[in-house]
């Protein structure tokens, strides 16, 4: 959220932190090998490999969207209803079956990711033919500034009072709308209560869409039950 074009995407990148599966559906180029490709798919008449892997980049982009279309981590709503959008991947769930098995359609967003690098290095070929040596530096500059890693920085650990007290109580289920799942989880390890909004590895599409209808039943944003 605070990297590039920060504030001009605040207000998006917040509601995806908080999706289902976040940490299963990041993918990201660079400028430089966005505007490398780019220069590939200009030449896409010259060259049939960059019309193969433009094929292959978005048939698997489509592919890793998963099977209904999601926004901002949650499908569509309708007067208050969720609005299932199918997509490519349903369908091809129901030519071949075990698919439904596969569990994160997302993985598949390392092959659009091959493919747009593949793209960038057609265009670099591109340019080097033409002798674009001042393009390719600049471009080879921004790519090396855009992967430098940004230091992280450790988070204190902290307790609040309320779960602290939560453990002091007899034992019984806890339905936890005071905090995102993940925190939910941790401070569990706390109160050690059952949480009826647990679970094991990564949320599921129906353990989602129930939490979801939990948290707009809420009354504050500050409220644990």
């Amino acid at each position: 959220p605070d990297g590039y074009l920060g504030e001009i995407t605040k207000d998006y990148w917040p509601k995806l932190l908080e999706s289902p599966g976040f940490s299963e559906s990041q993918v990201r180029l660079h400028f430089a090998s966005l505007v490398l490709a780019g220069v590939a798919l200009l030449g896409l008449k010259k060259d049939y490999r960059v019309g193969i892997w433009l094929l292959v980049g978005s048939a698997f982009l489509l592919l890793s969207l998963g099977p209904i279309f999601l926004y901002r981590g949650y499908p569509l709503t309708l007067n208050g209803r969720w609005v299932e959008i199918s997509l490519p991947y349903a369908w091809l769930e129901k030519i071949v079956p075990p698919l439904k098995l596969s569990g994160v359609p997302a993985r598949m967003g390392v092959m659009p990711l091959m493919a747009a690098c593949l793209l960038a290095g057609f265009g670099l070929e591109s340019l080097l033919r033409q002798k674009k040596r001042i393009i390719i530096t600049v471009l080879l500059a921004l790519g090396v500034l855009e992967a430098i890693p940004k230091t992280i920085t450790p988070l204190a650990v902290s307790v609040p009072e309320r779960v602290t007290y939560l453990a002091s109580l007899s034992p019984g289920g806890l339905l936890d709308l005071a905090h995102k799942p993940p925190l939910a989880l941790y401070y569990q390890i706390f109160h050690r209560k059952p949480l009826t909004t647990g679970y094991l590895s990564r949320i599921s599409l129906s353990n989602s869409k129930y939490l979801g209808a939990l948290t707009k039943a809420q009354e504050t944003n500050n409220r644990c039950v």
